[in-house]
């Protein structure tokens, strides 16, 4: 996958955003590297992983400057569709909307016609520079979010490529770029079989450690600004 740089952009007077943007690019026999599957555990197992996993795909991006905090929302995710999605593109954002409401705790995500804070592109990959000024071209999947000063995500966008991508491959990128924008930005080589893997792949499901480790972001002790130290600290005092 290729990565493009963090770029800070002035929200307000007050308050400056910062802004980070990932993207999925073009299968590339180079991007893969020996990998298997999550292990099963014991559900303590299983909470300790998610902690290592957060550790490694939660703090910071891939390039770029920010800080190495939580960052996540705070506010309902209002997501707006645009652009020409198939009705099995629709169906697989409705599923993933519904199983990340089952996880990321007191906030909530809903599908609107309007007032969205995070809105979600189905267009030609010729099209994303229009839609998306920093988009890097080639990348069939891309994100972008804003967040204030306290790691607090007020605005995101995401684009997905509705021509030379597979309906396999649009769900797979419906998945993880939608959860990406969540607070989740970089990827691992760790696990194959997780959305969050770096190698290219058509994964159409969370695995546990995926489920467990969203679960850990949107735990209300978890605040954005929080470093990794504070993190494993509160971690530590609850288990």
């Amino acid at each position: 996958m290729s990565r493009i740089p963090l770029i800070s952009l002035p929200r307000t007077a007050v308050v400056a955003a910062a802004v980070v943007m990932l993207a999925i690019a073009l299968p590339a026999a180079a991007y893969f590297q020996p990998a298997g599957p999550v292990p099963a555990d014991t559900e303590f197992d299983q909470q300790a992983r998610a902690m290592e996993y957060l550790s490694e795909i939660g703090f910071g991006v891939e390039y770029g400057s920010a800080a190495p905090v939580i960052h996540k929302w705070t506010q309902d995710v209002r997501i707006e569709v645009h652009g020409s999605p198939t009705e099995a593109d629709l169906q697989t954002l409705e599923q993933v909307v519904s199983e990340l409401n089952a996880m990321v705790g007191e906030i909530n995500l809903e599908l609107v016609d309007e007032a969205a804070n995070l809105e979600i592109y189905f267009s030609p990959e010729s099209h994303f520079s229009s839609i998306e000024p920093t988009y890097v071209p080639t990348n069939l999947g891309f994100f972008r979010v804003w967040f204030d000063g306290e790691g607090v995500i007020q605005q995101g966008r995401v684009l997905i490529a509705s021509e030379g991508t597979s309906q396999a491959e649009r769900t797979h990128l419906i998945r993880e770029e939608l959860t990406q924008s969540l607070g989740l930005f970089k990827d691992s080589w760790e696990y194959s079989d997780s959305i969050f893997y770096e190698g290219w792949t058509t994964t159409d499901k969370y695995g546990a450690l995926d489920e467990a480790t969203i679960r850990l972001l949107y735990q209300p002790q978890l605040e954005p600004g929080m470093n990794l130290s504070q993190v494993r600290s509160l971690y530590l005092l609850t288990n």
